[in-house]
């Protein structure tokens, strides 16, 4: 707007010269007539052309400079926008290759753990056998140790009675119950098979636990269960520094259905020894002994209430076929 007042007044200013210089015009161009109005008129006619002009430049330049603030602005978000998607990309890529490391690593640490644990309880089986071993032995150990250290005393036989019932009646232990045979014995049975009597013996003191309250069949109080009522022991021949060429006899009397059982005795290296009969051979002493875990468990449901006299009967039908003794 300040732009058309300008020129607005510069037409006029131009008209009041022009009004004076009239008379100059006039003489000078002989036949033309101009007025002050149409000088005014022709002015601003100019200012106006002039104007419109430099506007119409103006706008030009205007249009030109904010196409061009545009496409910068529009190149600007495009490359923001591809920026933006490279990032994403990265992004995902970086997401994708932490999963795939999680996922490995986890899969690690848990193949890892499976087998830590297999380690683990590889490493407890075996401490467990190794325990249930070392209690087994310290188990013989106890057995054996009822032995006598001396024959001298014939109450001692009551300690090799109750080695060979206990290691007879104890699932793969054939092999420990024939270290309280002779020498000649134990040589005479070395085709002995520790297992022969694994399936039947295990029935036994499953039977034997439910039958006495959970009371497992092992070492016995061999003075009250191989009591003077319940076996006469005897013994004969020279008494020696180590007993030897001394013999013993364990009778049982008859009793539980069974006959009477004589268990021959020797004294061998200071301990009494149960002396078999010499045509008790391996294959006959497990054929009696397997008899004789069927018949005790056949009988399971008849067993005495009182333990002790259970334990006698264990022991009789045992003794009975150790010794290869007949029922009548």
């Amino acid at each position: 707007m300040k732009m058309y007042a300008y020129l607005a007044a510069a037409a006029i200013a131009a008209g009041v010269v022009g009004c004076k210089n009239e008379s100059t015009t006039s003489s000078n161009q002989p036949g033309q007539t101009t007025t002050p109005g149409d000088r005014v008129a022709g002015a601003v006619k100019d200012g106006v052309n002039a104007t419109t002009q430099g506007a119409a430049t103006a706008g030009a330049a205007v249009s030109g400079a904010a196409k061009d603030a545009g496409n910068a602005m529009s190149n600007a978000g495009q490359d923001a926008k591809d920026a933006a998607n490279r990032g994403m990309d990265k992004a995902r890529d970086a997401t994708a290759n932490a999963a795939d490391r999680t996922k490995d690593a986890t899969a690690n640490a848990s193949q890892d753990a499976k087998e830590g644990t297999a380690k683990a309880a590889d490493s407890a089986k075996q401490a467990g056998g190794d325990a249930k071993d070392a209690a087994k032995d310290a188990k013989d150990a106890v057995v054996a140790g009822f032995s006598p250290s001396g024959a001298s005393d014939v109450t001692g036989i009551r300690g090799t009675l109750e080695g060979i019932v206990t290691n007879a009646m104890n699932a793969n232990d054939l092999d420990k119950m024939t270290a309280f045979l002779t020498d000649a014995d134990k040589q005479r049975l070395t085709g002995l098979d520790p297992k022969a009597l694994t399936a039947g013996v295990d029935q036994f003191k499953k039977a034997w636990r439910d039958k006495y309250s959970g009371d497992v069949f092992g070492v016995m109080a061999a003075d009250q269960v191989f009591s003077d009522q319940f076996v006469t022991l005897e013994s004969s021949g020279q008494t020696t520094a180590d007993a030897k060429g001394k013999t013993g006899r364990a009778v049982i009397k008859a009793s539980h259905g069974l006959p009477e059982v004589k268990v021959p005795l020797a004294a061998q290296d200071g301990k009494w020894k149960l002396d078999l009969p010499d045509s008790v051979d391996a294959a006959t002493l497990q054929q009696n002994l397997s008899k004789a875990v069927q018949e005790l468990n056949a009988a399971s449901a008849q067993w005495p209430t009182d333990k002790v006299q259970a334990s006698q009967h264990v022991a009789h039908r045992i003794l009975m076929a150790v010794t290869n003794t007949q029922a009548k």
